[in-house]
């Protein structure tokens, strides 16, 4: 609670700094450049302080929800249209090394205040390849760098695929590509901060 609250206090002044919202691909950034955020995720994502993932999902979906229930109906999708989170995968290699996804456990939170809004199905999308991390490269590279890094898994849904931050986008593009060619009907990108 003492985290949730300081998180509140030092995020209530940002506005929603990026939103991008299209009718085949929105996305959104919900507190860009706030820097309080990118300190809970680097400890969340990098000394493994699984407690901030429960505030930093929920003030994700606080931040979110009515964004994402607008879109679904610009884009002609029924408010109640049932939806899949998908968290970006970690590769196998990448996965045994941390033991944990920080993309899916801001999925579990998030999906966790959608009152059962949400399925989370991490089985969607797959990290066919270790590559190298994109954190190291440069925006031309990192665009060829994930080329072909993502597999879908053949299905009809409507996906919020999450990620905990954003830099040039690209992840999350190659991995809304990969769902679109395996079958997702609507992809709607939202990541907590970006880089």
């Amino acid at each position: 609670n003492a985290i949730l609250g300081k998180m509140e206090r030092e995020t209530i002044e940002y506005p929603l700094d990026y939103a991008n919202i299209t009718l085949l691909y929105p996305s959104y950034y919900p507190f860009y450049d706030n820097p309080f955020i990118k300190r809970a995720i680097s400890q969340l994502k990098y000394t493994g302080h699984f407690a901030l993932a429960r505030p930093l999902g929920q003030l994700m979906a606080d931040r979110l929800w009515p964004l994402i229930s607008e879109s679904l109906v610009l884009a002609g999708y029924p408010e109640e249209t049932a939806l899949s989170i998908v968290p970006i995968p970690l590769s196998p290699d990448h996965l045994s090394g941390r033991s944990f996804n920080q993309s899916l456990l801001l999925a579990k939170e998030f999906a966790r205040k959608s009152h059962g809004k949400l399925s989370v199905k991490p089985q969607l999308l797959t990290k066919i390849s270790e590559r190298p991390k994109q954190v190291t490269l440069k925006g031309y590279q990192r665009r060829q760098n994930l080329d072909g890094a993502f597999k879908g898994t053949p299905n009809q849904d409507v996906i919020l695929l999450i990620d905990d931050v954003t830099t040039t986008g690209t992840t999350l593009n190659r991995a809304r590509e990969a769902l679109l060619e395996s079958g997702s009907v609507l992809v709607i990108k939202i990541a907590l901060a970006g880089a």
